[in-house]
């Protein structure tokens, strides 16, 4: 089973992207066979900032990033939306994309789930 989440909110904004990438830690530590893709729009590319040291929250949406990263998630992020935020030094395994991927991305999946 193919699964995209895709994220638009900022890591710490509001819980919807701490609520997306647990749901997909969840999906792979419980499903099997499942694979899980993500695709990060606007402030939600924040998540994927390197060294994050978030004080206000009880999590850190980098290293939820990178523990889906090790589960072998697939983490594609919008590349206007990077460009147009400027220089973001990002996680290594996290891929800068664009919209023909995106696409593919939703005609390939069986399930989408959006935060």
């Amino acid at each position: 089973m193919k699964i995209l989440i895709i994220l638009n909110e900022g890591p710490y904004s509001n819980e919807k992207s701490y609520n997306g990438l647990r749901t997909g830690i969840q999906l792979l530590n419980q499903v099997k066979d499942v694979q899980v893709s993500y695709f990060l729009f606007a402030d939600a590319i924040g998540s994927i900032i390197q060294n994050q040291k978030p004080s206000a929250t009880k999590y850190n949406a980098g290293e939820l990033i990178e523990e889906l990263i090790n589960k072998k998630a697939s983490i594609k992020v919008c590349k206007s939306c990077m460009e147009a935020r400027g220089n973001i030094s990002h996680i290594e395994g996290v891929e800068i994309s664009n919209m023909a991927e995106y696409a593919d991305l939703i005609i390939n999946a069986d399930k989408i789930i959006t935060f």
